[in-house]
């Protein structure tokens, strides 16, 4: 599995709006004979503590999409469960964020009060994979036979999820590149309407065979990879190569896209998951993280 954070060009590491969380936390080359979700958020920069409230959003969305196997199943929505964990905790965390501002000297100042006010904002994107039955599983280790690997999602604005199958790629909850460019649906962290957010929650599922691979990707890099799915250049390959070796090969080949004009400047995000024979996972045990 890869987990990749590149800022935008010209911002530092700590700067970057665009977060990851995946549960369990996998070391490389590690089988999975469980539950596995994954969770990509896009932090909107106009809005004050983005990156803070993208870290918290995916951290969230990864625990409950974990412990929920309903969660991400539009049949079954529990989007209460998920906005409650996500938003209830934002006025304290936004409390601490202003006592130790306090604490260091560099007080909280009347300008920046509107944007705390309004909150901060995020496109959102997560996955959770789920094995065979219990029932069609041999060993711990063997997760594969009998029975079929499937997967539900779930997603709110333009950062996607691609299923990777084969000499083709289905792409969720966008499907080509003209879409990208408009005003996406956000999770603002002081939204407590459950029911608004529901309906602008999009769902998904598929089942998965070895081979297949899950791509989980913000708006730059899921542009990209859909006008290469729209030219029939089987993007994917490309990205495979561009992983291969980690971080420092993504964030070159990265680099090189934003300088030929092929993908904007713009944080990105990304998260491989590739199925083994044996379940999910890495077919090289690489990992970017």
């Amino acid at each position: 599995m890869n987990r990749l954070l590149v800022p935008k060009q010209g911002s530092s590491d700590l700067e970057c709006e665009d977060a990851i969380e995946v549960r369990p936390s996998l070391d490389a080359d590690d089988a999975v004979d469980t539950a596995l979700c994954a969770a990509v958020a896009d932090g909107a920069s106009e809005s004050m503590l983005a990156s803070r409230w993208a870290r918290s959003l995916v951290s969230e969305t990864a625990d409950v999409g974990f412990l929920y196997p309903e969660i991400f199943d539009e049949r079954h929505p529990l989007s209460s469960e998920l906005v409650r964990r996500a938003v209830e905790p934002w006025d304290d965390r936004i409390k601490d964020y202003s006592a130790r501002r306090e604490a260091d000297g560099r007080p909280l100042q009347w300008y920046e009060q509107p944007g705390l006010e309004k909150g901060a904002y995020a496109t959102l994107v997560a996955v959770r994979v789920q094995p065979p039955s219990p029932a069609t599983l041999d060993e711990p280790q063997l997760v594969a036979q009998g029975g079929a690997w499937t997967y539900t999602a779930v997603a709110l604005g333009d950062s996607c999820l691609f299923h990777v199958s084969g000499d083709e790629a289905t792409s969720f909850p966008l499907t080509g590149s003209a879409e990208f460019g408009l005003n996406p649906q956000l999770l603002g962290s002081r939204n407590h309407d459950v029911d608004l957010i529901a309906d602008r929650l999009s769902y998904a599922r598929g089942c998965l065979r070895a081979g297949d691979e899950l791509l989980l990707a913000t708006d730059a890099l899921a542009a990209w990879f859909l006008r290469g799915c729209e030219n029939r250049s089987r993007p994917w390959l490309e990205l495979q190569t561009a992983t291969a070796e980690g971080q420092s090969t993504f964030a070159a080949w990265i680099r090189e896209r934003r300088e030929n004009g092929s993908m904007r400047n713009d944080d990105v995000a990304l998260v491989q998951i590739v199925v083994r024979d044996e379940g999910p996972g890495d077919a090289d045990g690489r990992d970017g993280e």
